[in-house]
């Protein structure tokens, strides 16, 4: 398959997103909500798709199958189970964002 510059500018992007999402799972402690004792949230602008292909790049990199917690064509919320709790990553195609929980 011959790579164009429309599939170099999508990885390019794609790759951006991840890596601030990486970033963004370990470094966790920014902000705690009171609704969710115990847990710690991070919300990133992300389209849909990117957020979509997020979740199976992390699922690939975890070696675990997330667990669908909701999936419409507007909304995606997944758990990843650790050895220390859980992982929810949000995916809103309204919002275009992208919100990762973790919870103890």
């Amino acid at each position: 398959m011959e790579i164009n510059d429309s599939m170099a500018s999508s990885a390019s992007k794609l790759h951006k997103n991840l890596f601030a999402v990486a970033l963004l799972v370990s470094s966790f402690a920014t902000f705690e909500n009171p609704a969710l004792a115990g847990a710690t949230s991070q919300s990133l602008d992300m389209s849909y798709e990117a957020c979509i292909a997020l979740i199976q790049a992390t699922a690939e990199q975890v070696g675990q199958a997330p667990i669908n917690v909701v999936e419409t064509s507007e909304l995606r919320i997944v758990r990843f189970i650790t050895s220390d709790g859980s992982v929810l990553v949000s995916c809103s195609r309204p919002d275009g964002k992208a919100v990762i929980t973790q919870s103890d």
